[in-house]
């Protein structure tokens, strides 16, 4: 209980801007987008980035006041800064985190493309049609970005900003342009499957593409470990500088310091851990706790009272209590409160995709002994059974990248914040240890396929019952839209 109490005090705050700018700053002193290159246009960032006009503006302003990128008359920007390093050493100085990258591409992309692809048209994007015809007339080396393109505005057509947003942070660190300039590179003989690749995503049986998909990725993965082969004996006297590690922080993480002691507050208050009409802890414990000032404490605790989890009485503080409808529904009326529970529709479709294969990739780590120590810590009485197993395939998920966007992703959706279930905390305490045990008894059974399915219909099921109640309690028209994922996509 400690170590979730002290959670929000180890994520730092970011700003949207300030990722944005850091990101794109990255990819001009790394190579990725060279000096004397065209700078993406306001639109492509905010298609990229899934930003508003603003923030793109501001960034490339920001970009050129820097020195990065230089403005021309009726021209795009161009990048300008000449001390990045060579795009070879670049590459080098990841080679490692490239190979995680790209194993896990294999395993998150076929299972989004898959579901975004089923839910969307493909024949309304903008590219279909020149993708399309340069698959008929045989494509050429310069045109291999028509299908990360493709593939970009699939996402964005599909809805979810969870997808466009690890699909652009793939981007951000996979040096595909560096890999298909290369002379005589693996990834080449790639395009010769586009076509297929193409047929694949059009095909109406979901569980045949992703099978493709994930075989596509995989064989992309072993065509950049050759190239990075090559590379290495190449240079191999030559000293690289050190790597960026990858990192993915989902929407949630775009949120203010308070906001997120919020959420947390409420976690704890629809888990049990703050009873209700019980007092919270005092405004300096709880500003000793997440390691901030009380004036931050004092606004998430106004923001708790305007959502309803709490009230406040003057000088003896803070008592927990559950939310009503009618707050939930004053609540929806804002639109920043709107964003977060779509948010956490969108995460839990996420989820719902992504648990599945996470937990049947980490089931095999998990050693006799820690088996036994989560049955131990199963049978304490504020014990969250669901919090315990995500947090053990956590640590147990390779590689890197699909760890950090397993683990963002969970923590986005876990508990419901901000959400307008209306359900009782005992039936949804109920529902979800169910669960939860159904899957540990699994996997103690060494059953990997029922413990994966288990952990996938969890978040499947919880899916299913919000978007219900945002469809017909709180008539979220957007809610509609967004579709169930199929279970046992694996």
């Amino acid at each position: 209980r400690r170590q979730r109490q002290m959670c929000i005090r180890d994520r730092q705050y970011e700003t949207l801007f300030s990722r944005v700018y850091q990101d794109l700053k990255g990819r001009i002193v790394t190579g990725q987008l060279p000096a004397g290159s065209d700078f993406p246009s306001i639109q492509r960032l905010r298609q990229e980035y899934q930003i508003g006009f603003r923030t793109a503006k501001e960034v490339t302003v920001r970009l050129r006041e820097d020195g990065y990128i230089a403005s021309r008359d009726r021209k795009p920007p161009q990048v300008c800064w000449e001390g990045g390093m060579p795009a070879a050493l670049a590459v080098l100085s990841h080679r490692g985190h490239l190979s995680e990258l790209y194993d896990a591409l294999a395993v998150v992309m076929p299972l989004l493309s898959s579901f975004a692809s089923q839910t969307c048209d493909m024949r309304l994007l903008p590219c279909y049609e020149q993708t399309k015809r340069a698959m008929h007339r045989g494509i050429k080396p310069h045109e291999w970005g028509l299908m990360p393109r493709l593939c970009r505005e699939l996402f964005q057509a599909c809805g979810n900003p969870l997808f466009s947003e690890v699909y652009a942070r793939f981007n951000r660190y996979s040096h595909l342009p560096f890999f298909f300039a290369c002379d005589d590179s693996p990834l080449l003989a790639q395009m010769d499957r586009y076509g297929d690749f193409f047929a694949a995503l059009e095909n109406r049986n979901i569980q045949e593409k992703y099978n493709w998909l994930t075989a596509s990725y995989l064989r992309t993965a072993d065509a950049v470990r050759m190239s990075l082969r090559r590379l290495e004996a190449e240079y191999r006297d030559v000293a690289l500088p050190p790597a960026e590690p990858f990192q993915w922080k989902s929407l949630y993480g775009c949120d203010p310091i308070y906001i997120q002691i919020t959420q947390d507050l409420i976690t704890k208050i629809n888990t049990g851990v703050y009873p209700l009409e019980q007092y919270l802890p005092h405004e300096a414990e709880l500003a000793k706790a997440y390691g901030v000032s009380l004036t931050t404490v004092r606004k998430a605790l106004a923001e708790l009272r305007w959502l309803g989890y709490c009230r406040t009485l003057n000088v003896k503080g803070s008592i927990a209590q559950r939310r009503s409808i009618e707050t939930a529904r004053r609540t929806v009326r804002n639109p920043t409160r709107k964003r977060d529970a779509m948010r956490y529709l969108y995460g839990l479709q996420f989820m719902a995709l992504l648990a599945g294969p996470a937990a049947r990739l980490a089931a095999p780590r998990f050693t006799a002994e820690e088996k036994a120590a989560l049955a131990a810590q199963f049978k304490r009485p504020d014990a969250i059974p669901l919090i315990l197993l995500v947090e053990c395939i956590g640590r147990h998920l390779d590689p890197e990248p699909l760890r950090a966007i397993f683990l963002e992703t969970e923590h986005l959706v876990r508990w419901d914040y901000c959400t307008l279930l209306h359900e009782p905390r005992s039936e949804r305490v109920r529902r979800v240890n169910h669960k939860s045990r159904a899957a540990f008894d699994a996997l103690l059974a060494e059953d990997m396929e029922t413990f994966s399915l288990e952990m996938a219909d969890y978040y499947r099921r919880s899916f299913q019952m919000v978007r219900t109640q945002y469809i017909q309690y709180y008539r979220l028209g957007e809610a509609e839209a967004v579709m169930a994922p199929p279970l046992g996509l694996l």
